[in-house]
């Protein structure tokens, strides 16, 4: 039986780490409503990045996809 949404407010984390002379970073994302539970946490490995920029940017774009994708009622 699924799990009943909460009404309460959610807030996204988001951070990157990126390694500029192989161009390997990483993205985590940690989805937590407002008892700071957890709800979601994710990460992601990037190949060939640019920018420290470009890695922060695609963590706010995964992060708020995945909340969307997951966490439908509540955005």
């Amino acid at each position: 039986m699924p799990e009943a949404v909460s009404p309460l407010p959610r807030s996204c984390n988001l951070d990157s780490y990126m390694k500029e002379a192989s161009g390997e970073a990483e993205i985590g994302i940690v989805i937590r409503d407002l008892l700071v539970s957890v709800k979601l946490t994710a990460w992601k490995m990037m190949f060939d990045t640019s920018n420290a920029e470009e890695m922060e940017a695609l963590a706010c774009k995964e992060g708020i996809g995945l909340a969307a994708e997951w966490l439908p009622s509540n955005i």
